[in-house]
């Protein structure tokens, strides 16, 4: 079954664990090429207990992410598949307990080697020995996203993907301008006053893609206002 495997790691976890799970340690297996199934992955409509054994043996090892949400969540079912699937001595399961949280661990895992995720200081070190099980080399530091802030730079057409959530805002100052000669608009510095203004001109990007953008005349009755 080991030598089929479709992945190294199978991980099964509480949704309450979710964040750090798909936030924190998905993106480091990834990067580290590591080939896994998360209970995300898992198919809608489907008995949990069939996806569950699925997973279970198209993968080379299973980690189960220990927390007290987890523990109470039908776990002893859980424990009762793996044991169908390999047997009752739990010591030759393929079972990897990844401790989050505190908690006390039930018998049956008790006996298996844990790895110790319970202060962030140890994140690293626990994704190396899941890198490590999977014969995987340890991924490198995660690459820094870009700074949404330009600083004392406007805004362009480039930046269009860091600009979100005033569709509204937009459409409010559109109408008005369409009626009225003046408008000001006034908010704190970083706010975002200058960039909302900015993507009200026809050559720029919509925020979204429901975002309706005005009309060129539209655009040119707004400069003469601006101008007078």
């Amino acid at each position: 079954m080991i030598a089929e495997a479709s992945y190294n790691l199978f991980i099964s976890y509480a949704g309450a664990d979710a964040p750090w799970v798909e936030g924190y340690l998905l993106d480091a297996l990834k990067r580290a090429d590591v080939r896994y199934l998360s209970e995300a992955a898992l198919e809608l409509g489907v008995p949990r207990v069939l996806e569950f054994e699925r997973a279970v043996q198209q993968s080379q090892r299973t980690l189960l992410v220990i927390s007290p949400t987890y523990l109470a969540d039908g776990f002893s079912r859980f424990t009762d598949l793996l044991a169908t699937s390999y047997g009752v001595e739990t010591s030759s399961w393929p079972v990897i307990p990844l401790i989050l949280h505190p908690v006390e661990l039930p018998p049956r895992l008790a006996m298996l080697r844990a790895i110790d995720a319970r202060d962030s200081a140890r994140w690293e070190d626990a994704v190396a020995q899941l890198c490590a099980a999977a014969q995987r080399p340890i991924p490198g530091p995660a690459p820094r996203p870009d700074c949404p802030y330009p600083g004392m730079v406007p805004f362009s057409a480039s930046d269009a993907r860091f600009f979100y959530g005033r569709d509204a805002e937009l459409r409010q100052m559109l109408l008005h301008l369409t009626h009225q000669r003046f408008m000001f608009v006034v908010g704190p510095s970083g706010s975002g006053a200058a960039p909302a203004v900015c993507w009200t001109r026809p050559s720029c990007p919509r925020p979204s893609a429901g975002f309706r953008a005005p009309t060129p005349a539209t655009w040119d009755t707004m400069k003469r206002y601006r101008h007078l």
